[in-house]
């Protein structure tokens, strides 16, 4: 989903972030504290607040990030998968356990 500039396609961001949170039942929100993180935070705030959704977030350090989602390792734990999705599993992946993440 690409809502902050230069894209802006904030509705079909939001149809498609709320979609996937009720069909997977989503119970938090890992935002990475890289380029656009403030503008995707206001975003996900807004939308939360919006639709009345009881959804926590938090920004999270994405370092190493992109390495891991561009190493072989990635690719074969995640085939078919693009190295933006790799990076953005490695992100929530943080959240839920974050040293296990970083070793």
């Amino acid at each position: 989903v690409y809502p902050p500039p230069p894209q802006q396609r904030i509705a079909e961001a939001e149809a498609i972030l709320l979609e996937v949170m009720l069909r997977y039942g989503v119970n938090a929100i890992a935002i990475g504290n890289g380029t656009a993180s403030r503008e995707t935070e206001q975003f996900v705030a807004a939308m939360i607040k919006n639709h009345a959704v009881e959804v926590p977030y938090t920004i999270v350090s994405e370092a190493g990030a992109s390495v891991y989602s561009a190493s072989p390792l990635a690719a074969e734990e995640f085939p078919g998968l693009e190295a933006a999705q790799r990076s953005a599993i490695s992100i929530a992946r943080r959240l839920q356990d974050p040293l296990a993440e970083l070793v």
